[in-house]
């Protein structure tokens, strides 16, 4: 009787949870819904626009549709479509890596909707499909609004307004702002320490690729395979800060696993720190930070304080779970 009465009991929890998720699942899949329209939307913002950076770059001068991200995918799969000069170093790359950025963005369009598909199909699997469609909607979008970025200052060594590319970045923040609402819908308005990460991340990222740095020219400079330390460093800083930038934007809804957000923060002044002292171990000086005072002493706080304020939010949430009482089993 008793082990009836147990199993009854177990059976009733669970159908409380499964219930309990569905008003949780309802907000993934508008989630999803609205990523997947950014990014499909995001396709013909260039008709909006007199001209796209990377449009221009692709068709060396002469934008494809508008520079739309629409004329630039039929262009690719049509195979007449310039790619531009090579630069040095690993902005030599960049013709290949713009070859794959169209690829990746196409496979990234059509994995969106399919995601969306099998959220709004299967409601217990809507929060994994809404955190991948987010995942490969962010990188594909970001991919391509870097690279006419990286491709100005592999020309002229310095950033204009034209290099921005707006349609992109207009996704880029939709997407970002979508993930913001939702986070503080589901954590009922405590996301405060997720989104001043995610704040210092893009600081980072801005004063990386800030222009006229001598920080830009080590990476411009950096051979590839090369195992010196002026060819890994640098890149390796670079993928860090970017990584730690999607990182955040994912995890803006995330109410566990600090000790995380603490280790990749720890890497990235880490190697920021062995990146420095290389520098003033072979030029005997700080002129690492004299190029360019305000994007590096950026660089440097914002790393710190990323790194102080996940650090202590994993200390926190650790004290708060061995501080909880534990749940006594009920007698049989």
């Amino acid at each position: 009787m008793n082990y009836e009465l147990s199993a009854n009991r177990r059976e009733l929890s669970a159908n409380f949870e499964k219930t309990a998720l569905l008003p949780h699942a309802f907000f993934y899949e508008l989630c999803s819904v609205l990523i997947s329209v950014c990014a499909a939307g995001g396709m013909f913002l260039g008709f909006l626009f007199r001209g796209s950076p990377l449009g221009s770059m692709l068709a060396g001068g002469e934008p494809l549709m508008k520079g739309s991200l629409l004329g630039i995918l039929v262009e690719v799969l049509r195979g007449s479509i310039s790619l531009p000069a090579a630069g040095e170093g690993l902005f030599g790359l960049l013709p290949a890596i713009l070859y794959f950025a169209v690829f990746f963005f196409a496979f990234s369009l059509f994995l969106s909707l399919l995601l969306t598909l099998i959220a709004l199909a299967k409601r217990t699997a809507a929060r994994k499909c809404c955190f991948f469609n987010a995942l490969f909607v962010l990188l594909s979008y970001g991919i391509l609004f870097l690279l006419p970025y990286l491709h100005s200052v592999a020309e002229t060594g310095t950033l204009s307004r034209a290099a921005v590319d707006l349609p992109t970045l207009i996704v880029l923040l939709s997407v970002l702002g979508t993930l913001l609402v939702f986070a503080a819908v589901r954590r009922r308005g405590r996301v405060l320490v997720n989104f001043l990460l995610l704040t210092l991340s893009a600081f980072c990222a801005f004063a990386l690729f800030y222009p006229d740095t001598e920080l830009m020219e080590m990476l411009g400079a950096c051979r590839p395979f090369s195992l010196s330390p002026a060819s890994l460093l640098p890149p390796a800083l670079c993928v860090c800060i970017l990584l730690n930038l999607l990182s955040s934007a994912l995890r803006l809804g995330a109410k566990s696993a600090y000790s995380f957000d603490a280790f990749r923060f720890s890497l990235q002044f880490a190697l920021l720190a062995a990146l420095t002292g290389y520098r003033f171990l072979t030029d005997g000086s700080f002129s690492f930070f004299t190029s360019q005072v305000l994007p590096l002493t950026l660089l440097i706080l914002s790393s710190f304080a990323a790194l102080l304020l996940s650090a202590f939010s994993a200390a926190l949430r650790s004290v708060q779970k061995h501080a909880a009482p534990k749940k006594v089993p009920a007698m049989q």
